[in-house]
């Protein structure tokens, strides 16, 4: 867990969000550190990617947990790529980070669009071929 928190430095920076008065008897500094780090290590622990995404440093504070292609498609759209562009910065900001990387494949929904595809395709070259765009 220690290698999540820490930078290329071997550091470990938490914010604390504290308001008020430090001359405010009603202050406790302790109280809002302890909550911090109980807050920091349960994310940290639960959510690990969740966790860095809300760190500042790497911004985004969205679910980089996974990262979803379209349907019958291989290519990256522009928030995915913004999504591992920050996974890719994280990485090399804590390099004791070991990631795990496991594929889905929903088999029904590729398929289907994949046989659309195909048929648009079929019906594009069709056209071109009216339009004698296709060389003979």
């Amino acid at each position: 867990m220690d290698s999540l928190l820490k930078n290329k430095k071997g550091e470990i920076v938490l914010k604390l969000p504290v308001t008020g008065q430090l001359d405010d008897p009603e202050f406790k500094l302790k109280g809002i550190i302890l909550k911090t780090i109980l807050n920091v290590l349960v994310k940290a622990a639960t959510s690990p990617f969740s966790f860095i995404a809300s760190a500042s440093a790497f911004g985004g504070g969205e679910d980089l947990n996974y990262l979803a292609f379209s349907a019958g498609s291989s290519l990256l759209t522009e928030k995915t790529k913004l999504k591992l562009d920050t996974i890719i910065k994280a990485l090399d900001e804590r390099p004791g980070i070991d990631l795990e990387i496991a594929g889905f494949v929903d088999l029904k929904k590729d398929m289907e669009m994949l046989v659309s595809n195909t048929f648009d395709n079929k019906i594009k070259y069709q056209k071109y071929i009216q339009l004698g765009l296709v060389p003979k």
